[in-house]
């Protein structure tokens, strides 16, 4: 058997650069994806041959824009077998009362429209060829009112419907979808927090620390392995204990 191609979207940095570097390690071929007009020279320092990995341009918020990206990837890759629907964006921090409509339309599109749309071009051909894995980025924000993010919660939560329904679709097809919730991550955007909010946030997870990109791809990794066929429609909290509650009456993590 050849190798797989996988396609993710918002793969110009952070969480999709790092799981594009991982399944290229693991013997994927991989389908870059961004609206970033830097994502092509980003190619060079990914490990592979150039037969291996292919950038392509696109805004998952717009379909045709999609279908146009999908079929790049296909044409120089081969069939797609696995998505991660990572593309995201926060961009509109406000309170309900005043998020203006455009706001939150563009934020639903980008987070829950975007990864429908791929999902609706990708999964039919893998339940054809009996093999599909397709993880969805979600965040922690899926579970929890976030004070002046209704858009971004909201479309949050939303991919958690959306994997169920793929689920009750295409699981007897040898298709999985599950969701990943990452917590505070050291993404680019997180480490460029001022050092005080960092520190503070750094403080309020259990572990004691904020977790790194290499752990959530490999996470991914594993979702999209062979070995992981059996867990499908899973919502994995990857958050350092975060969304345990945890509290404590003495103010020492020691035991």
């Amino acid at each position: 058997m050849g190798k797989r191609t996988a396609l993710i979207t918002g793969a110009a940095g952070g969480i999709g650069l790092e799981t594009a570097r991982r399944l290229l390690d693991d013997g994927w071929k991989v389908g870059l994806l961004d609206v970033a007009d830097a994502l092509p020279s980003l190619l060079e320092g990914l490990p592979g041959g150039d037969e291996d990995k292919v950038a392509a341009r696109c805004d998952v918020a717009d379909p045709q824009s999609v279908v146009a990206a999908v079929e790049l990837v296909r044409s120089a890759l081969g069939p797609i077998e696995g998505v991660v629907n990572n593309a995201g964006i926060v961009d509109h921090i406000a309170p309900m009362a005043r998020m203006k409509p455009e706001k939150w339309a563009w934020e639903l599109g980008v987070n829950l429209s975007g990864p429908f749309h791929v999902i609706q071009l990708t999964a039919p051909a893998m339940a054809d060829a009996g093999f599909g894995r397709i993880v969805n980025i979600a965040s922690m924000a899926a579970r929890m009112g976030l004070r002046n993010q209704a858009a971004y919660s909201s479309s949050k939560a939303g991919l958690l419907g959306l994997a169920r329904v793929v689920v009750a679709e295409y699981a007897a097809f040898g298709v999985t979808c599950n969701t990943v919730l990452p917590g505070m991550i050291a993404t680019p955007k997180v480490l460029g927090m001022p050092p005080h909010i960092l520190e503070r946030a750094s403080a309020g997870v259990p572990c004691g620390r904020i977790g790194r990109l290499d752990e959530i791809a490999a996470l991914i990794a594993f979702l999209m392995s062979d070995i992981a066929g059996y867990i499908n429609g899973a919502e994995i909290a990857i958050d350092g204990g975060s969304g345990a509650n945890v509290t404590s009456l003495s103010g020492s993590r020691k035991t």
